[in-house]
């Protein structure tokens, strides 16, 4: 490798680790409006400098003189303008960095003529500096993109930085990579071997790599657990130290692999709340049972302002568990016969899938044990249950059946299920702005009315003590929350309470929430698209009063508070809500997009009787009823009777002709857009078009047939040929009437099974053959504009 390729390599170096810092500092200070040109002319600008210093000032003598005669000029020009110029540019550039400061903090975004003066000095010298430093030392790009990714990650960019490591990681690999290649070349030279290694070959293959593992690490699945040196020495232990170890504490083995949202696409709400989501639909478990439910995994009860998180971990194994342990749950496990209900025992059963790990179990409401082969089940105060190990076998949970009172207790809006069960109708004040926990829970116990005698009093007084000491912690409210969210909370109480014509403080805990959970419902967007906004400190504040659209996350948390300052007993759920989607083995299947979060209110606390609080719907209930929103709009279209709608009355008052007619500018402006549009199209067409030609090959060229197989079946499924899920291969390629084709799909059936069962692979078939046969096959069946398309569209759409 000659010097100057050598030098040519470590400022592309440079500049790759460069551009990746200004696309982390442009997602960061969300900028708008960025100029890419004046940005190249910046990099080219810093490129030039360096030129200039190692070129033309090419010693020291002549360094020396250059910046004499600069900070003479320097000198002169601060004299004559009285040195405005400098403090103009001091002053603008200081009024910059508050204005990105206070946008960065409250999360806004900025135009990019906020960094221009900023930029324009700084990425010209840092670009110079760093290509000069790198010809001595290569890894100094390396450096510097790693220490600003790292300062970026320690500020409050965090969540912006992760979309950028895939970028970074690129650039880590191109770095790596030739900067080992440079060093190689350097170190043959030295010894005067001869080098002939192509360097664009080199090149190349560096930036494939860095395309193509950064490509990988976005798809891999990423609710898959790494493997630790533990897990492979684990086999050599002493079983008996082994068992002594798992015996210290096993509830925290519980406890480190419970549920989290995060394992189905979500952000980890015990850590913070909100933010994008990377849904899939992968089967997470199956459930056998009466009808759908919610299935709970995980409940906390203390907001943070930013997260949930859980006031006491305290987990103990179910056989600990009796009306001994003075916990409030004891008397659900052992129900009591109530005159208002006929309790039964019921069961369902779940059959976890293999890719997804927990070590909790999903219940509905009212659960009271876990039927399964494990040795130690453990239970919260909830009650949550888990295991100190991954869950891997079905299991069968056994829960408390209310009758139709389930209705209810599955969803307060069903209020025709709702009766009162003894000792329900219990109230709570509700909390004003700037009361705290403390002096909350003195008022209520400086509320009870002495003048009713001393039975009243001591019955009142147990039963605040026992509220106290197991449901406190439930009306927390020590978060930063807006007193405009109080005010919000007080209007609907109000409202409420004069369509009942109550008082509030006469209002249920049932109405409460019901009314809190319909104000939601019709003022609040759900999205699964989401900004970030920080003007408040409090997640629930930003919420209400700004963002004002969500996901489940969002309204639930909303739900627990706003619940909370009513004076309902309100706790936040994390979990699964089961849908409709019922095999053909009577089995409900439930994936990721069932994940959900909502909301739980304490309706009886004699019994430890919670009922669910849902304001928000899943992403698969959201999406199906976009869907039957979209099939309503094209039914309205479609009518006939709507055609008048959308024509001009020129006989309206106001129309004016000259109007209607289109100008000179409006024409002018109209044939760009159409110049434009179509030459996007163009390029779209060649992109997919030589899309098809790359998957072409990589089927052809594969060794493998189940490529060729699984492409036989895509395209066949566009001339109503499809393969059910029931019928093996062979079966279905009988049921193909052309004997040809038959022939032909038969063949590749066989060369499928001989690979996949007896690891053969043919080298001598002629996958090019069969792969044009199918393509004639369907050219000939379809219409020509319709070929194009599933040949063009489809097939790059499609992955096998």
């Amino acid at each position: 490798m000659r010097v100057i390729e050598e030098k040519i390599l470590k400022s592309f170096l440079v500049i790759i680790n460069f551009t990746i810092v200004i696309k982390l500092i442009v997602d960061c200070f969300k900028i708008e409006e960025l100029n890419f040109v004046f940005l190249i002319l910046l990099f080219a600008m810093g490129i030039l400098i360096y030129l200039f210093f190692s070129k033309v000032l090419n010693s020291i003598r002549k360094k020396i003189i250059f910046f004499i005669i600069v900070f003479i000029l320097l000198g002169i020009i601060i004299y004559i303008t009285s040195g405005i110029f400098v403090l103009k540019e001091i002053e603008v550039i200081s009024l910059n960095l508050k204005n990105i400061n206070n946008a960065a903090l409250k999360a806004k975004n900025i135009n990019f003529e906020e960094f221009i003066h900023i930029f324009s000095i700084g990425i010209p010298l840092l670009i110079a500096v760093l290509i000069s430093i790198t010809q001595k030392f290569i890894y100094t790009p390396l450096f510097f993109s790693i220490g600003v990714f790292v300062i970026f990650w320690y500020q409050i960019f965090y969540k912006n930085v992760i979309p950028n490591i895939p970028y970074f990681l690129a650039a880590v690999i191109i770095t790596l990579g030739t900067g080992e290649y440079i060093k190689k070349c350097r170190e043959y030279r030295g010894r005067e071997v001869k080098i002939d290694i192509n360097i664009t070959y080199m090149i190349t293959l560096i930036l494939i790599l860095a395309l193509l593992i950064p490509g990988l690490v976005l798809i891999l699945p990423q609710e898959y657990k790494g493997k630790t040196v533990d897990n492979f020495t684990t086999f050599f232990r002493n079983e008996f130290a082994r068992k002594k170890e798992k015996e210290k504490n096993p509830s925290l083995e519980a406890l480190k692999g419970s549920f989290s949202m995060k394992q189905s696409g979500y952000s980890d709400s015990s850590t913070i709340l909100g933010g994008s989501i990377a849904l899939n639909r992968r089967e997470v478990f199956k459930v056998i049972s009466d009808k759908p439910f919610y299935l709970r995994g995980k409940a906390m009860d203390y907001y943070t302002g930013r997260s949930w998180i859980k006031s006491e971990d305290k987990v103990m194994r179910k056989v600990e568990i009796s009306e001994a342990s003075n916990m409030p749950m004891h008397k659900l496990m052992q129900p009591t016969k109530d005159e208002s209900f006929q309790t039964e025992e019921k069961i369902l059963t779940i059959i976890p899938g293999k890719n997804f790990k927990t070590t909790s179990y999903f219940t509905p409401n009212n659960s009271n044990n876990i039927i399964n082969d494990s040795k130690d089940l453990f239970v919260d105060l909830i009650p949550i249950f888990m295991s100190d190990v991954e869950i891997k076998e079905p299991y069968k949970v056994s829960y408390i059946s209310y009758g139709d009172f389930d209705n209810y207790l599955e969803g307060i809006q069903n209020s025709m299920y709702k009766k009162t069960p003894l000792n329900e109708n219990y109230i709570m004040p509700q909390r004003e702005f700037g009361v705290d926990d403390y002096s909350y829970r003195e008022n209520l116990m400086s509320s009870i009315d002495t003048s009713k005698g001393m039975e009243y009093v001591n019955k009142e007084s147990s039963f605040l003590n026992n509220f106290m000491l197991h449901y406190m912690n439930y009306l927390q409210l020590d978060a930063p929350i807006n007193d405009e969210v109080y005010k919000i909370v007080d209007d609907i109480l109000i409202g409420e309470a004069q369509a009942k014509e109550k008082t509030v403080e006469e209002l249920t805990t049932h109405e409460k929430a019901l009314a809190i959970r319909s104000y939601l419902m019709k003022n609040y967007k759900y999205v699964t698209n989401v900004g970030d906004n920080d003007e408040y400190n409090d997640f629930v504040s930003n919420f209400i009063l700004l963002d004002k659209k969500g996901y489940c996350t969002y309204f639930a948390s909303a739900t627990v508070m706003m619940c909370r300052i009513a004076g309902v007993p309100a706790r936040y759920v994390e979990g699964f809500k089961m849908s409709d989607d019922k095999g053909e083995d009577g089995s409900y299947k439930v994936t990721n997009a069932d994940a959900h979060a909502w909301a739980e209110i304490l309706i009886n606390p004699y019994r430890n009787q919670w009922a669910i609080v849902d304001s928000a719907p899943t992403p698969t209930e959201h999406e199906e009823a976009q869907e039957e929103i979209e099939l309503e709009n094209t039914a309205t279209e479609s009518n006939p009777n709507n055609e008048s709608n959308n024509k001009i009355n020129k006989n309206k008052p106001g129309f004016n002709e000259e109007e209607s007619e289109i100008g000179e500018d409006d024409k002018f402006n109209r044939y760009i857009g159409i110049y434009v549009t179509t030459g996007a199209l163009a390029v779209m067409i060649a992109i997919f078009a030589g899309l098809y030609e790359i998957n072409k090959m990589r089927i052809v060229n594969n060794k493998s047939m189940i490529p060729l197989y699984n492409y036989y079946l895509k395209r066949l499924k566009t001339q109503g040929i499809v393969k059910s899920k029931s019928s093996g291969d062979l079966e279905f390629v009988d049921s193909i009437r052309d004997r040809d084709l038959q022939n032909r799909l038969r063949d590749i059936v066989n060369l499928v099974y001989d690979e996949f069962y007896g690891e053969i692979l043919s080298s001598t078939f002629e996958k090019k053959e069969y792969f044009m046969y199918i393509e004639n096959y369907i050219k000939e069946r379809e219409k020509w504009y319709k070929y194009i398309i599933n040949k063009y569209f489809v097939f790059n759409l499609w992955r096998d």
